[in-house]
This record gives structure tokens, sequence and C-alpha cells, in this order.
């Protein structure tokens, strides 16, 4: 069980980690204090590229939201689409990355969270199962001297 403590601990922090880097690059401006162009593009955008789902706009708003945005893409459900609309939130200005930025950022938590973090926690399962094998071998093979 300490094993798989450690893993969560350590999947909480990658997590944390790239939820406070998205909010930090990939946070769109509040419609609410945008004016003129500003508005036009963000509006755009919204035309182009709606929120999925719409009663969350911005995926990466804030860091618990951010949180389950990264959560959603582990799962592999609409990370793509993540990706397309900051792409083109990044052409209308409203994101200050570039595409490279964008994709290299989702395919590096794609690949650390889907394959090496639970990895990490099957790791853990079969390593604690092989141990209780061992022991169980082990107190077999001290019943059998016994006897």
């Amino acid at each position: 069980m300490s094993a798989l403590f450690y893993n969560v601990v350590l999947f909480i922090i990658f997590v944390l980690l790239f939820a406070i880097i998205g909010v930090s690059v990939f946070r769109l401006p509040d419609p609410e204090k945008l004016e003129g162009e500003s508005l036009e593009k963000y509006e755009a955008l919204m035309e182009v590229a709606p929120p999925a789902p719409e009663c969350s706009p911005d995926p990466y708003g804030s860091v618990h939201e951010a949180m389950f945005t990264l959560f959603r893409a582990l799962t592999g459900e609409d990370w793509t689409d993540l990706r397309y609309n900051l792409i083109q939130a990044s052409e209308r200005g409203l994101v200050k990355v570039g595409p490279t930025f964008i994709t290299a950022f989702h395919v590096i938590w794609f690949i650390l969270s889907a394959f090496l973090l639970l990895n990490l926690v099957v790791a853990a399962i079969v390593n604690n199962y092989q141990m209780a094998i061992g022991e169980v071998e082990k107190r077999k093979k001290g019943d059998q001297l016994i006897e």
C-alpha cells in the first residue's frame, strides 16, 4: 500500500504542476472584461471552437478546472479538441503561445500520464503481489521443513 500511496502523491504532483502551467499559459481572457476588437476575437473563437462542455468555456480557467481538464485528457476524452481550440485561440491572439507549444504540452502530458504514471501504479501492484506470493512460498517451505 505504501508504494501505491507514493505513486498517487507523485501523480497528484504532476497533475498540479501541469495544471498550474496550463492556467498560466492557456487561460483565456475573461469575456466580461473584454472590449472592442478583443471581444470580437473571443466571440469569433466561441463560434469556431465552441467549448466542451458549454457550461465551462475555459478549460484552463482555474487550477481546479485545469486539473479536471488534464484528467479528461488522461482518459483520452476530447484532448485533441482541447488542442485544436487552443490553437484557434492562439491564431486569434487570445493565447500568447504558439501551436507548437500547445501541441507539445498536451502530447507530453498524455505520454507522462497515460503511459508512465499509470504504468507505475500497475508496477507497484504487481510488485506487491510478487512480494506477497514470495512470503506465502516462504511459509510453505517453513511448514514443509517442520513436518
